[in-house]
C-alpha cells in the first residue's frame, strides 16, 4: 500500500513527453488515444516527472493506494 501516487492530469497535458523521457522507472508511457499515464506498479514515487512539466500536469495525490 501507497500514501500517495502521481497522476496525469489530461485536461492539462499536451502530450509533449518531457515526463516519459525522465522517468528512471519508465514507468509513464501512452494508452490506445496518445495520452500519457503513469503505470503505478513501475512508479518508485520519486517526482521525476512532476519536476520535468512546465505544464504541472502531473499531480502528486494524498490517499491510500492499494
Amino acid at each position: 500500500m501507497r500514501l500517495s501516487r502521481y497522476e496525469i492530469r489530461p485536461d492539462l497535458c499536451r502530450a509533449c513527453g518531457a515526463c516519459a523521457k525522465v522517468c528512471p522507472k519508465a514507468a509513464i508511457d501512452q494508452d490506445d488515444e496518445r495520452r500519457f499515464v503513469i503505470i503505478q506498479e513501475r512508479c518508485d514515487g520519486c517526482g521525476t516527472c512532476a519536476g520535468s512539466c512546465k505544464l504541472r500536469a502531473v499531480v502528486k495525490r494524498k490517499g491510500l493506494f492499494h
